[in-house]
Parts: C-alpha cells; sequence; structure tokens
C-alpha cells in the first residue's frame, strides 16, 4: 500500500536552513538548489519502503514507528502511520541530536 508523504513545518524549515548555509557557503544556487532536491527526492522510497531503514534511536519510547537514515551527511527522521509518513526533521550528522 502507498503512503501519502507530509513534510512538517519544522522540516521545511529544516531543508531553508540547509538551502541557505549551502548557498552561502558554496555560492552557487545551482550547488544549494541540487543538494536539497536531492534530499527532498530520497523521501520518495518510503511510500512504498517505509520499513526500510532502522528505528530511530534519537527517540524516546519508539514504538517502531520512528526512523531514520542519512544521505549526504543529512539525517532525516520520520514517522510512520497508518496511511501517511510525516518527515520530523533533517539535520546535518555533526549537530548533536536532541531527544524528542
Amino acid at each position: 500500500m502507498e503512503k501519502r508523504i507530509i513534510w512538517t513545518r519544522i522540516a521545511i524549515n529544516h531543508l531553508d536552513h540547509i538551502h541557505e548555509y549551502i548557498f552561502n557557503t558554496s555560492k552557487s544556487q545551482f550547488i544549494a538548489d541540487k543538494l536539497i532536491n536531492k534530499i527532498y527526492n530520497s523521501v520518495n522510497i518510503l511510500r512504498h519502503n517505509y520499513e526500510i531503514y532502522r528505528s530511530d534511536i534519537y527517540k524516546s519510547l519508539n514504538d517502531g514507528n520512528y526512523r531514520a537514515y542519512e544521505i549526504f551527511h543529512y539525517r532525516i527522521s520520520y514517522k510512520v502511520s497508518n496511511d501517511t509518513i510525516f518527515i520530523i526533521s533533517v539535520r546535518h550528522t555533526s549537530m548533536n541530536p536532541r531527544e524528542y
């Protein structure tokens, strides 16, 4: 069964900050756009294979519905519900994670 993907406001804000940082660092709109597009598009596999990644070890009291994966040194955390996948956060792996 295909699930819907919803990006939370927090996750979208994270993408905006990542884009701004990459743009300011590289001085290239193309590079910043390309990275954000690759991160954004990487979640499409979750529609059909949401269990492909491990449970999120930083989620306290995780019942297995919170999962995470990494791409280009960015960690994408998501929650699986009945028919929807919520993208919760996108952060650089060098950042200290917060338990949630």
